[in-house]
């Protein structure tokens, strides 16, 4: 086999017909058969093929939550189109090619039977209308740009049949709607001599004559002549939604089909160059969502996923990205898939081909590799072993890469307007079918062990080169004049004109001489690509410049970018600015260090230039390193300098890190500085694109030389040295990298820097001093809530270490500094040499505030121990900074004995034993005197209101009681311990005041009171007068025990006073009523014998006599029993008088009438003599008898004398 076109399969011609790219509008059934016959599917492919219909087929039938939009990625010409293209006419039962379904076509594409299958049932379970729309060729004319579902719905409108003319379009709805087609299209074909409306419609001149004439004659209520409907204007407002259900419900009704497939390609390349249309496509894809209801499904193809597109649409590059809301479902054609399809469809040889390649591949393929070697290139890997050289000959896989970048980068500056795929290009590179390269040896035809190189890829794309890149062909054009078509340096020209466009690719000699590698076993080109570039650079005519390594064809405007760019002088602060960005991104935060395994440690950075010193990182970091870069021999004496410095007070807390300086570092920066700097001064400015890429080069060259800037100065830094408070150190010994050794060096300084931190190594929570004062029992304080061990035991007692480092730490600085609020002393300590965590000192003072060595000032008040206002004073930084602190002076503190003392008298007091430390004291008074507090605050008001001695003391009490507790209680040592404790015994007089109240004393006391004062306001005479008497010596005795303060130990003497008061007082109540009832009887006898009695009728005596009887004499057996008898008889008397006096009158009224009888009457008692009182009655009683019948009528005949 001479010839490489002798190596392939003879039943695939290299030379047949493939087209340039798919196309949704490529419906022709021979070309479609021809397209799909050659489709090879991938193993990923159909894994993508398989995924999609998973999602169609759970969407469509509504299990579970659905998504409709489906996002299917890949480079151009990676196969968006045919595999969108395909899907939807497989699923579109209506397409047929020579009378078979297209599913059937497809299936045969497939070689996963499961996929054929699901292929299969998708399609059959789930038919679908299918709408394909190509952006790039089915744009809106006359509408820059217009919204995709403004061209969406066009398409959808020109699919169902109606005219491209919007107006016309409706004119037909109408019609249709009206049920007036039928006759609109008659009428047409009469007045157009026979033609249809179907080929007037696609006539635009001709369909507006004749829809306007016919829409007056159709609709003359609307438009009474022609002219009215040509004038009319379709602008109204029609939303979103509004649209997207018309679109719907005219497709499932012209489809007959429930289920709806828009597939749109290239809407990446579409609508990323502005935000409305990137919402727009949110919006319709939304819309779609909601209103089909799962059954209508929306397909986008991009060249790239949604976060990376065209360079145009880097300001919308996060607006691009929320269509993934929309777009959930990811379909991403691999890169590897084309170079398999070119093998498939293209590349792939017949036995003895392959037989041929691998006998030279295994002569030469070592070489091969080492030769075609890409350095310094991150997506550009060659993976050449013998199977991939026997597939993919006369090409190498790297250049696969190549041309897959290459097109990318075309088609983002083009739109994609008339490339080639892949494919397509591969088979120009081998036979020239598209007649580019008139005149030139086909690569097919020339003999086996050829390859293709970058020469023939620029031949193949010149002119897709040309649109987007003019200044690159113009300079290759510019080399071929100078030297010569098919010279060296015309290839090495070309070669560069190619990989010059690739992003990220660096053109190097050596790059250049792999890519341009001729011919197996043959030499390297590397010397002469060297030449041929060393001749194109010279060469003046020739824009070829070599930029960090890379080289590149400039244009003119780019060349005087270069010229102005080498003018560029850094200032002292573009260089101090430089170098501030590079130690910020050596170092990429402040160094850190951990002491005693509890305590991170920050260090602030900074570098000296131009005599002055800038931080770069923690300005307000206690430790600093300050970078010191001097000249080699200035280096020694710099070092020795700076020894001196560091033993300075004020650099106490500086390391010197003194490094030499590279002789090459200005030039770095310089250059750094001047790609930045005509990157920013231009890159807003109007540029065509050749200058956009040579400023694009710069930032990249900023950003490489930035690398480099910080390389070196990592390396420098490592070979200097530390210089810290006069001991210098080399960095190296520290640790591998300048980082490391930093940090190693930092954990030394910090343990030096901070050595009192050592004293309270922890980093305790915030709530740890509350919940120390909070413990009650301190000998068994959890050791979480005493991490540094403050607490020591001795035997059953605990005690607070002050002799701790720490609180002596604390103690010593408030004997210098006292009163200080808490602020300032959380400062003090939270600095060097300490750097204790604020909540670790506030424990501390807890600790001490325990301990009695100190007094927190809150809100005017002293705190000396735990209470609960102190409590609430240190729980928290924000309270605690607003305290004051200070020492509690010799005179404040209490003495073991008065501790004793206090804890012996609390045990009497309230029968809990405690701790003799002012802690426990105090939280015991806490705990048990506001009782006290409530039980005696009423007791002076009691003694007071039963006038009881001890009002004074008990007032008093209460008052020393609620100045205890006053605070924190800190005074109850003091008080308690004291030799002479009042308030000791005043709690135990009022405790047995309030037990004897308890007991009912008070009622004893007031019915004493009550004798006291009635006995002596009873009258003197009689009776009362003798009871009097008889009671003074008990209420003598009485009156002396209530004037005492102890009164209530005299209980039993009062009660047998009392008792004794009351029994007298009974007997003489028995006494008094004996004689009121004998008195009462008496009186009533006397009145019945009053000769009134006898004139009145029965009735009224009767009555008379029922008053009498109610005068009862009735008492209690008390003093207010005798009281109500002295009132009693008064009213007794006075009812008595009163019955006498009513008698009188009622017998005064009596008239004497006229006579109803006579009657004699005998008077017969008159005696001679008179010689007793009952004589006199006698007469009295005859007289009266008399005087009673003359009241009833008698009249009487009186004979004087005895009857005889």
């Amino acid at each position: 086999m001479e010839r490489i076109r002798d190596l392939f399969s003879k039943t695939k011609k290299i030379d047949r017909r493939i087209e340039k790219v798919i196309t949704y509008s490529t419906t022709d059934e021979e070309q479609l058969k021809q397209e799909i016959t050659e489709y090879v599917a991938t193993e990923n492919l159909e894994r993508q093929f398989e995924y999609l219909l998973d999602q169609l087929d759970s969407g469509i039938t509504g299990s579970g939550i659905y998504d409709i939009g489906v996002w299917v990625s890949g480079f151009y010409g990676s196969g968006k189109s045919s595999f969108t293209k395909y899907l939807g006419f497989a699923l579109d039962p209506n397409k047929k090619i020579e009378g078979k379904e297209f599913l059937y076509w497809l299936q045969d594409q497939f070689p996963s039977h499961p996929l054929r299958q699901r292929l299969s049932t998708v399609a059959k379970t789930h038919p679908v209308a299918v709408i394909m729309l190509d952006l790039a060729s089915e744009q809106l004319a006359g509408a820059a740009m217009a919204e995709i579902s403004s061209v969406l719905y066009s398409k959808v409108m020109q699919w169902a049949g109606y005219s491209k003319d919007r107006k016309v379009a409706y004119l037909e709805l109408m019609l249709e709607r009206d049920g007036r087609k039928d006759a609109f299209t008659k009428r047409i074909k009469e007045l157009g001599r026979g033609e249809s409306w179907e080929r007037i419609r696609e006539q635009p001149l001709l369909v507006k004559t004749f829809a306007s004439q016919l829409a007056a004659e159709f609709y003359p209520e609307l438009w009474p002549d022609a002219q009215s409907f040509n004038t009319v204007k379709i602008d109204e407002a029609v939303m979103e939604n509004d649209r997207v259900r018309e679109m719907l419900d005219l497709v499932r009704r012209k489809s007959g089909q429930d289920n709806v497939l828009f597939v749109i390609d290239e809407v990446g390349q579409y609508v990323s160059a502005r935000d409305d249309l990137i919402l727009n496509l949110d919006g319709l894809a939304k819309n779609l969502k909601e209103i089909g209801g799962g059954k209508a499904w929306l397909i986008a193809t991009a060249q790239q996923t949604l976060t990376e597109d065209s360079p145009h649409a880097q300001l919308n590059t996060a607006k691009l990205y929320k269509l993934a809301d929309r777009f959930p479902i990811k379909i991403d054609l691999e890169a590897s898939d084309i170079r398999e399809i070119c093998y498939k469809r293209l590349l792939s040889k017949s036995k003895t081909g392959d037989e041929t390649l691998a006998g030279l591949y295994d002569r030469y393929g070592e070489k091969l590799k080492h030769l075609t070697k890409l350095e310094n290139t991150r997506y550009y890997k060659s993976d050449l072993d013998k199977k991939a050289f026997c597939q993919l000959y006369p090409f190498l896989p790297q250049h696969f890469d190549i041309l897959l970048q290459l097109l990318g980068r075309l088609a983002k500056t083009s739109g994609g307007i008339g490339l080639r795929s892949a494919i397509k290009i591969i088979q120009d590179i081998l036979v020239d079918r598209s007649g580019l390269r008139e005149g030139d040896k086909l690569l097919a035809d020339q003999k086996v062990g050829n390859l293709a190189t970058t020469v023939t890829f620029y031949d193949t794309l010149r002119q897709d080169i040309q649109k987007s890149f003019r200044h690159i062909t113009e300079g290759v054009g510019k080399a071929t004049k100078v030297f010569g078509p098919d010279s060296f340096q015309e290839k090495a020209a070309k070669s560069v004109a190619v990989l010059q466009i690739l992003e990220d690719f660096p053109v190097s000699k050596t790059n250049l001489s792999a890519l341009m590698y001729p011919e197996l076993g043959s030499e390297t080109l590397f010397e002469q690509v060297k030449k041929a570039v060393d001749n194109l650079i010279s060469e003046p005519s020739v824009p070829l410049s070599e930029i960090d390594g890379s080289l590149r064809f400039m244009s003119e405007a780019v060349n005087d970018l270069e010229k102005e760019r080498q003018k560029i002088v850094p200032l002292v602060s573009d260089i101090r600015s430089i170098l501030y960005r590079t130690y910020q991104d050596i170092f990429k935060s402040s160094p850190a260090a951990s002491l005693e395994s509890t305590k991170k440690i920050n260090a602030g950075m900074k570098f000296a230039y131009s005599e002055r010193d800038q931080s770069f990182f923690g300005d307000k970091e206690e430790i600093q390193y300050a970078i010191v870069l001097v000249e080699e021999n200035e280096y020694k004496r710099m070092r020795q300098v700076k020894e001196q410095d560091s033993r300075e007070n004020q650099n106490s807390n500086t390391v010197f890190l003194i490094a030499r300086k590279d002789k090459g570092l200005d030039d770095l920066t310089t250059e750094l500085h001047r790609s930045q700097k005509i990157y920013n001064d231009n890159r807003s400015r109007e540029k065509d694109r050749e200058v956009s890429d040579y400023l694009t080069g710069q930032r990249q060259r900023a950003m490489s030389l930035g690398y480099e800037l910080s390389s070196k100065l990592r390396s420098l830094l490592q070979k200097g040295s530390f210089v810290f408070r006069g001991q210098p150190e080399a960095t190296d010994s520290l640790g591998s990298d300048i980082i490391g050794s930093v940090k190693a060096h930092l954990a030394k300084a910090a343990a030096e820097i901070f050595d009192k931190y050592k004293y309270a190594p922890v980093q305790v929570d915030s709530v740890t001093a509350e919940k120390f004062l909070k413990t009650d029992d301190l000998y068994n304080i959890a050791s979480r809530n005493d991490p540094l061990n403050l607490v020591k035991r001795e035997g059953p007692n605990a005690d607070i270490d002050t002799s701790h480092q720490a609180l002596t730490e604390i103690i010593n600085y408030l004997q210098q500094h006292a009163p200080v609020d808490g602020r300032k002393l959380l400062d003090h300590f939270s600095v060097v040499p300490f750097g204790w965590s604020k909540d670790t000192t506030r424990y501390c003072v807890a600790a001490l505030l325990t301990a009695g060595e100190l007094k927190l000032k809150i809100s005017g008040q002293d705190f000396a121990g735990p209470s609960p206002n102190a409590i609430e004073g240190i729980k928290n930084t924000v309270n605690f900074n607003k305290a004051g602190i200070s020492l509690r002076g010799e005179d404040d503190r209490s003495t073991k004995e008065q501790r004793l003392k206090a804890c012996e008298r609390l045990i009497a007091l309230t029968g809990e034993k405690g701790l003799p430390l002012e802690q426990d004291i105090s939280k015991q008074v806490l705990r048990h005197f506001p009782d006290m507090q409530s039980d005696y605050s009423q007791l002076a008001l009691k003694l007071e209101n039963l006038e009881l001695p001890g009002v004074d003391r008990a007032q008093s009490l209460h008052e020393r009681i609620t100045e205890l507790l006053k605070g924190d209680a800190s005074d109850s040592v003091k008080i308690l311990g004291a030799k002479d404790c009042p308030l000791y015994d005043d709690i135990f007089w009022a405790r047995e005041i309030v037990k004897a109240f308890d007991n009912r004393i008070g009622d004893l006391i007031k019915s004493i009171h009550e004798q006291l004062k009635e006995i002596p306001q009873l009258p003197d005479t009689g009776i009362f007068s003798t009871f009097k008497q008889n009671t003074q010596a008990e209420r003598e005795e009485l009156k002396e025990y209530l004037s005492l303060e102890n009164f209530y130990e005299h209980y039993s003497d009062l009660q047998k006073a009392n008792r004794s008061i009351k029994s007298k007082t009974n007997d003489a109540l028995k006494q008094l009523q004996s004689e009121m009832e004998e008195n009462l009887l008496n009186e009533r006898k006397r009145i019945e014998s009053l000769p009134e009695w006898s004139i009145i009728g029965e009735d009224e005596r009767i009555a008379f006599g029922e008053r009498l009887d109610r005068l009862e004499v009735t008492c209690t057996s008390d003093l207010q029993g005798m009281k109500k008898l002295i009132g009693d008889g008064l009213y007794f008397s006075g009812e008595m008088s009163s019955v006498e006096g009513e008698l009188n009158q009622r017998v005064g009224d009596i008239q004497i009438g006229e006579f109803t009888e006579t009657k004699d009457y005998t008077f017969s008692y008159l005696p001679d003599e008179i010689t007793s009182f009952q004589e006199i009655d006698e007469i009295i009683k005859h007289l009266q008898e008399l005087k009673s019948l003359l009241a009833r009528g008698v009249k009487l005949k009186i004979r004087w004398g005895s009857d005889g």
